[in-house]
């Protein structure tokens, strides 16, 4: 899943290769946020998860360590993703998103509290020649 450390170009190219479906009113992913498009791509995590059970499983029953036996295996574990898994996953699903937007939330509070607090402004213009000069005493320069 990406992440903001990704560039906003792995982030559209993800995000492509997925199928992801532009939200409404955007006509390209170049218009939107990185915060944006990664809030985008947590919205369809249960193919992901379905995918991640199949391969945990294959690599659990491929005791040979062949990968020559790994498309039988995955056509096995396939049958064994259930309506009940596909269920579970959903429901995880939106447990993880629903953590994601609480969080979001928060940092977004977080971030307008300290906006608005004139005390977390750092004005890094007004400082004059002289105050900047009385920074060292005789002793010190």
């Amino acid at each position: 899943m990406p992440t903001m450390s990704w560039r906003k170009g792995e982030i559209i190219q993800f995000l492509l290769n997925k199928k992801i479906p532009f939200p409404e009113l955007v006509t390209d992913f170049q218009q939107m946020t990185k915060a944006a498009m990664i809030k985008l791509s947590m919205q369809f995590p249960v193919k992901e998860l379905i995918w991640a059970f199949v391969k945990e499983k294959v690599s659990e029953m491929n005791t040979t360590g062949r990968t020559a036996r790994v498309y039988d295996l995955a056509k096995e574990v396939i049958q064994m993703v259930t309506p009940k898994l596909w269920e579970s996953c959903i429901k995880t699903a939106i447990r993880f998103e629903k953590e994601f937007w609480k969080r979001d939330r928060m940092i977004e509070n977080s971030m307008d509290e300290i906006v608005s607090d004139p005390r977390s402004v750092i004005n890094l213009g007004s400082e004059s020649e002289t105050e900047a000069d009385n920074i060292y005493t005789s002793e010190e320069a």
